[in-house]
């Protein structure tokens, strides 16, 4: 499967009429385990990192695990990296 974009994974849940997990991680453990329970459960997932983590993790490291990770699943992955703009 691996890496989609969130409007192949979307459409296809709207077409399929599932629900798609989305799971922030913050770590390579809670990557690699989030990851294995959607393998194991057969779905696909939407793997982030939210803004308010940037400050405590390596961003760029840990979205090119998340990026290695989705590539080499199972299952559909797609990336979400939440970042707020300014008004």
């Amino acid at each position: 499967m691996a890496l989609v974009t969130m409007r192949e994974l979307l459409q296809d849940a709207r077409r399929r009429k599932y629900a798609v997990g989305g799971f922030n991680v913050f770590n390579f453990e809670t990557l690699g385990a989030v990851v294995e329970v959607a393998e194991e459960l057969k779905t696909p997932l939407v793997l982030g990192v939210p803004e308010r983590l940037f400050k405590f993790v390596d961003v760029e490291t840990l979205s090119a695990a998340m990026s290695r990770a989705a590539q080499k699943a199972a299952v559909p992955v797609a990336l979400h990296l939440e970042k707020k703009f300014p008004a």
